[in-house]
């Protein structure tokens, strides 16, 4: 299965306040936006600062100052996560990202340790 069609399946089940066309158009426009969508890997991401709020980090729409980046927000990963490090442009401090809406964050080196173990998004059956 296509990464981009394993993503609309999560939109389907996740609670999303928008869809993933949204959220791709989002970070396309978004001048501080990263995003990745070849046929095995799709990856919306954009530098933040750790310290804003839930709301701010989590909002494709908000962009940050230079001087306050130190956090890679992951906004959404599917597929081969090994393969979508390789177009970050560059490597931050911090890595953080939503599991069930709730803002975690962690030191981008453990991050890009774990992903990079195989890492497959689970796809429950209705």
């Amino acid at each position: 299965m296509k990464a981009w069609t394993i993503a609309q399946k999560l939109y389907e089940e996740e609670e999303c306040p928008r869809t993933l066309e949204e959220d791709f158009r989002l970070h396309v426009a978004n001048p501080q936006g990263c995003v990745i969508k070849l046929p095995d890997v799709i990856a919306l991401a954009r530098p933040v600062d750790k310290n804003a709020g839930q709301e701010i980090i989590c909002n494709p729409k908000y962009w940050f100052a230079k001087s306050l980046i130190n956090c890679w927000h992951l906004y959404l990963l599917v597929g081969d996560a090994g393969a979508a490090w390789q177009y970050l442009p560059f490597e931050l401090d911090w890595m953080s990202y939503e599991r069930r809406n709730v803002l975690r964050i962690a030191p981008f080196c453990r991050m890009k340790s774990l992903l990079c173990h195989d890492f497959r998004p689970t796809i429950s059956s209705k």
